[in-house]
């Protein structure tokens, strides 16, 4: 257990990524009792430094943008703290997820910055979020997704623009050799 508590915290100390913000809504009855859940995240978070205003952390838009528009929703599944003696419809608490927050600059070699998940009270679940079996489910064993810059909706896939680029670049090397043993030969 210290292990795994040590390597949270270890995650939230030190340079990461930006943090980012992120509201849902469950019954009552989920927070009372610590339910397992899964939350769909949307492709756009709030930055969590500016709340959404704009600031160097996510470059002056406000979001922080988790994936591409073409990549599958990212899941995150938890297991909320029992709350027995919540008190009053409105309570919410907030959680620090480590590692699903925004992702840092690309080559910085960091871990991606935290997400702060707020859960408040309604009657129903919000759209994306469900309830879990029971089982011991701390967080997701899902694959993180991997820092990379998205890519512009219609591009060709990084791997054809890189097989693009090779082609391209053995027909130039070819036709300045050809310049080059024209020239040589007087042809041109």
């Amino acid at each position: 257990m210290a292990e795994i508590l040590g390597r949270v915290t270890g995650q939230l100390e030190g340079p990461r990524g930006p943090d980012a913000l992120h509201g849902v809504r469950v019954p009552k009855a989920w927070l009372e009792e610590g339910a397992s859940l899964e939350v769909e995240l949307p492709r756009h978070l709030s930055c969590a430094a500016c709340e959404g205003g704009g600031c160097d952390a996510c470059e002056r838009s406000g979001a922080l943008t988790l994936r591409g528009k073409a990549e599958p929703p990212e899941l995150l599944e938890l297991r909320l703290p029992a709350q027995p003696d919540l008190a009053g419809a409105a309570r919410s608490l907030v959680l620090r997820v480590p590692v699903r927050g925004g992702f840092p600059k690309e080559g910085s070699g960091r871990p991606r910055g935290c997400l702060l998940l707020s859960v408040g009270v309604a009657a129903e679940p919000d759209p994306g979020v469900r309830r879990l079996e029971t089982r011991s489910v701390t967080t997701s064993t899902r694959p993180t997704p991997t820092p990379r810059a998205l890519e512009p909706a219609g591009a060709p896939p990084a791997a054809a623009r890189s097989t693009a680029v090779r082609v391209a670049t053995v027909l130039v090397v070819l036709w300045l050799l050809g310049l080059l043993l024209a020239r040589a030969l007087g042809w041109g």
